[in-house]
């Protein structure tokens, strides 16, 4: 009977505990610590969704500037077409972000980084917002992603189509196919021996200047070499340039009529 008892007692004391206790809550609060020692909730970082992402491509790309908070290696790896590197920004309004445009987030992997550009994001006032699942989300959106070219991945190599000088030169003999001659060479390169009826656009500027590049145009491309001309071909095909023959040597190679 006495164990009775006691066993009541604590399924009774148990009961209060819980009570005065309040409910638990499912979701972790974000917790950081201020300057005085105390802990304090965390505002949640304005983050925009692959749909709505999408919904922004849909309409326009030029009101979109996607900064990439990422370091300077995982930025040359792999990003966003037309994206900044800015591992570090401290003043968005030196930013290129067009008039009344918005400012993409791509998450640096750090939730105290990420929070602290959000800080200066605000203080900006710019309308900002970080993509969910960052480069990746910005993938499944639909933008486009550059990578930087290897000469021994399978991927890239698949992305390129050689043609020799001969073939090069029956390309244009046809009539049914009209091909834009694209050269990637320097600008110093390229003003000692000119390409006739070239497109002059360096390979480090294709990203940048890609909107001078007709995308339905059929693409004839020369650079130096052969290698530099596979990584032009890879860049372009990232860019969404997919009808693009590059040259198998040096643009004076070639002689068009």
């Amino acid at each position: 009977m006495t164990v009775m008892v006691v066993g009541f007692g604590l399924v009774i004391a148990t009961s209060v505990f819980f009570l005065l206790k309040g409910p638990s809550k499912s979701v972790k609060e974000d917790v950081t610590a201020n300057t005085a020692g105390s802990t304090a909730t965390a505002s949640p970082l304005q983050t925009m969704s692959v749909v709505e992402v999408r919904g922004m491509l849909a309409k326009s790309t030029s009101s979109i500037l996607v900064v990439d908070l990422r370091s300077a290696d995982e930025f040359k790896s792999s990003h966003a077409a037309g994206s900044v590197s800015a591992s570090s920004v401290a003043d968005f309004g030196a930013l290129p972000v067009p008039d009344g445009g918005t400012v993409l987030l791509i998450s640096s992997g750090d939730a105290e980084t990420d929070r602290r550009t959000s800080d200066v994001a605000k203080a900006g006032g710019k309308k900002f917002a970080f993509i969910a699942d960052g480069l990746s989300g910005w993938q499944s959106a639909g933008g486009a992603v550059v990578t930087e070219p290897s000469l021994t991945s399978p991927i890239d190599r698949s992305k390129v189509t050689f043609v020799k000088t001969d073939a090069w030169k029956e390309m244009f003999a046809q009539k049914d196919i009209v091909y834009r001659i694209l050269d990637v060479r320097s600008t110093e390169d390229a003003s000692r021996s000119p390409v006739p009826g070239s497109l002059g656009i360096p390979f480090t500027d294709l990203e940048k200047k890609r909107s001078e590049i007709p995308y339905a145009s059929n693409i004839a491309l020369c650079a130096s070499n052969a290698e530099d001309a596979y990584r032009a071909a890879v860049r372009l095909f990232d860019l969404g340039f997919f009808s693009v023959k590059a040259l198998d040597g040096a643009c004076p190679d070639i002689v068009t009529k």
